[in-house]
């Protein structure tokens, strides 16, 4: 999708899934930005030197602060893609109306609040976007709903915003899932990236 101009974003659960996808796709040379609590679960994933987890596997990657170099933006490298922290409103209005390929990783992975909701609003309607759902979606949840408006063919979904709004938005954007297990743990996580890297 990046090949082709599309902004991609990845719904992720905060801990555990967002970091080990950042940090798969970081070191296929992929740069992806990272969004709101998501940040979080990658300083603590990565910021103890590049060794992920406290686990004793040293993946290589430094911590940078934002500069020129980086777009701006605080960034853990391995020497291929970078994992970006959206730390401002600034850097996230302008990913919010970015038209180029991009990846961004942002959270809620349900759909039911957090940054993700920011990009369903302006980025759900352009057909040119990609969501992917990467974790179960809950019965009840707005990603549940979103996953059977997309199976039935409707044309558009519910969402609620940061005061709890309901907004209705057109689906026009490619949805994809890639079911990652919420059972790996320590070291299958390590595994995993291993074999990525």
């Amino acid at each position: 999708y990046l090949a082709e101009g599309r902004l991609v974003v990845v719904s992720a659960l905060t801990k555990g899934r967002l970091p080990d996808i950042a940090v798969s796709l970081a070191m296929l040379g992929v740069d992806v930005y990272v969004e709101g609590l998501g940040r979080d679960a990658v300083d603590i994933s990565l910021g103890n030197d590049g060794w992920w987890c406290s686990h004793d596997v040293n993946l290589g990657f430094t911590a940078e602060a934002a500069s020129s170099q980086n777009g701006g933006f605080r960034s853990f490298w391995a020497g291929k893609g970078r994992i970006k922290m959206v730390d401002t409103h600034e850097q996230r209005e302008w990913l919010l109306e970015s038209k180029e390929g991009r990846v961004v990783a942002a959270p809620s992975g349900m759909y039911t609040g957090g940054r993700i909701i920011g990009y369903v609003r302006r980025h759900m309607p352009n057909p040119d976007a990609v969501f992917m759902i990467t974790n179960y979606q809950a019965e009840g949840t707005r990603g549940h709903d979103l996953l059977r408006a997309v199976r039935e063919g409707k044309k558009e979904a519910s969402f609620e915003d940061f005061r709890g709004k309901e907004f209705a938005v057109p689906v026009r954007a490619r949805v994809k899932v890639y079911q990652m297990s919420g059972h790996l743990a320590g070291g299958e996580n390590i595994a995993f990236v291993k074999y990525l890297w």
